[in-house]
């Protein structure tokens, strides 16, 4: 029986949201649709460079909103951007894997029993998607899926995915438009069923360094797929 929704301390927000993260800039995020099962697991959203983490949670909350809470770390401020801009970027791994545990450790004081640890997925977008390799290793066992998307595909390409997979690893999506990222990934598939992990590649092919239009509906099809969750109520 699915368990029911504990009681808020404050309302969970539909799209992206600030919330304080002790030590770090704000984080943004956004809560889980639906009202079952609780609690819910955390997707959590390294963003590229000269962007915004406002940005990369309210698309993510179209295509994983279904599966879970989007946290998305803010990181530093990009001085190559004027300051009215508002464009941020990450520094070393070591300070961005602290920003994440402290966004999450934030998110729970926030939303007492809503929010586990279990069945998290790391997407990392651009810098994001370099860095999400190194972040994993950080972070051993704590997240069950990895997305990359427009980039990390050269350090998936050097990981050792059985090393990943015997760490609590379960499947890796890879959504990318430009050559040669689209052929790498094409190429990692087979490697990434060889060594028992789920693997799914989601085509962006003419979006240039960008999320193509459709993501949204092939994204979302792309997650179902990656995470195999159950579709009642569909």
């Amino acid at each position: 029986m699915p368990k029911p929704k504990p009681p808020s301390v404050l309302p969970v927000p539909e799209w992206a949201t600030p919330l304080e993260v002790d030590g770090f800039h704000p984080a943004s995020h956004a809560g889980p649709q639906g009202d079952d099962p609780w609690p819910r697991p955390v997707v959590v959203v390294v963003h590229g460079m000269l962007y915004r983490p406002e940005w990369e949670c309210d698309r993510w909350k179209q295509v994983a909103g279904w599966y879970g809470w989007i946290l998305c770390p803010r990181g530093i401020r990009d001085k190559r951007a004027p300051l009215r801009q508002e464009r941020w970027t990450f520094g070393n791994r070591a300070d961005v894997a602290k920003e994440i545990e402290a966004g999450l450790s934030a998110l729970e004081a926030r939303y007492p029993g809503q929010v586990t640890r279990s069945g998290m997925v790391l997407v990392g977008a651009s810098l994001g998607a370099n860095m999400a390799t190194d972040l994993m290793r950080r972070a051993p066992g704590q997240y069950s899926f990895l997305v990359i998307v427009e980039g990390g595909g050269q350090s998936l390409q050097r990981a050792n995915l059985h090393a990943m997979r015997q760490d609590g690893l379960v499947g890796v999506a890879m959504a990318m438009s430009q050559q040669p990222r689209r052929r790498r990934a094409l190429d990692l598939m087979p490697k990434l069923k060889e060594a028992g992990l789920r693997a799914v590649f989601i085509d962006m092919k003419g979006a240039g360094h960008n999320y193509r239009d459709d993501f949204p509906t092939t994204g979302l099809s792309g997650m179902k797929t990656l995470i195999q969750w159950p579709t009642q109520g569909e």
